[in-house]
């Protein structure tokens, strides 16, 4: 148990400093997000059911197609990702994937020792990611 404390005290003071590629993985991180957000608002694959417009390819299209669609895309990122991580280990799941920058932002957003103007900033920043 002791040695657990240790190593964590020991790895929460060498991340003190930041890192000079930081940077770069915010950069291919929010590459990658962007990616995924613009997909659907471009029309390259978008399932909407609230206003029944399905779109593939840029065009309207059935329901069927948009799902396959998405279906095709999503199978086609789990390749690319599997590919990658057989080549170089798992350096998209650091430098390339959605999901680590969110779970680093809701790290920076997290708030049980902030006070004051931090802690607001904090909120605003959440609030405004959630939105």
């Amino acid at each position: 148990m002791a040695k657990a404390k240790l190593r964590l005290k020991i790895l929460k003071a060498s991340r003190k400093t930041r890192h000079r590629y930081d940077w770069l993985r915010a950069l291919s991180q929010t590459v990658s997000l962007t990616i995924l957000v613009a997909v659907p608002f471009s029309g390259l694959a978008r399932v909407d059911l609230w206003n029944d417009r399905h779109e593939l390819l840029f065009r309207a299209a059935p329901i069927k197609h948009g799902i396959a669609g998405v279906i095709v895309g999503f199978s086609a990122l789990y390749v690319v990702t599997f590919l990658s991580n057989v080549v170089a280990g798992r350096i998209f799941c650091g430098w390339g994937c959605p999901v680590g920058q969110i779970s680093r932002l809701g790290e920076k957003l997290d708030t049980p020792r902030l006070t004051g103007w931090k802690r607001m900033q904090s909120n605003a920043a959440g609030a405004a990611f959630s939105a």
